[in-house]
């Protein structure tokens, strides 16, 4: 990837390198990312491929039973 590419890459709409390409994959991984209190980053690019890294926080699995059912009642 080239410099300006680099530079849009997570922009919607102008982050695409095929034709016919949307620019919405990197966009919308880096806004799942940033949702869920975490980041995407480019490590490395070169002419074989790029190498993201994705960061997300850690939080200890709840164990606890749902509190409402499949149609949203209440199951205390």
């Amino acid at each position: 990837m080239d410099e300006g590419t680099v530079e849009k890459l997570f922009v919607p709409y102008q982050g695409s390198l095929k034709p016919g390409g949307t620019g919405l994959g990197m966009a919308i991984a880096d806004e799942l990312a940033t949702w869920h209190g975490g980041r995407l980053e480019l490590v490395k690019t070169s002419d074989k491929g790029s190498v993201f890294e994705l960061y997300l926080p850690y939080e200890a699995a709840s164990h606890q039973a749902p509190t409402h059912d499949a149609e949203g009642k209440s199951v205390a």
